[in-house]
């Protein structure tokens, strides 16, 4: 059984940046994604031969999509934040 997925997150090419050392890791015999980047979004398009290969890739992108979100965050709300010495 083949099967697709497709997930939009907003992001821009710094997030496409974060995922190109992933992407070669995780394409194996059962699955494998693309990624596309439209005006603030970036589309990964996933093929699968199952679903468990499907869910497993899913996973992995959200996961990964989570751990640069709260880098980018935390990063972002330190320019923001001053800092005091003693």
């Amino acid at each position: 059984m083949n099967c697709t997925a497709s997930i939009e997150i907003q992001g821009d090419k710094n997030t496409i940046k974060a995922f190109e050392p992933e992407q070669n890791h995780l394409k194996n015999d059962r699955s494998s994604y693309k990624i596309k980047q439209k005006i603030n979004k970036i589309i990964f398009n996933i093929r699968a031969k199952d679903l468990v290969a499907l869910r497993a890739t899913i996973n992995t992108i959200l996961r990964l999509a989570q751990v640069y979100q709260n880098g980018h965050s935390t990063s972002n709300s330190g320019k923001n934040s001053k800092t005091s010495t003693l």
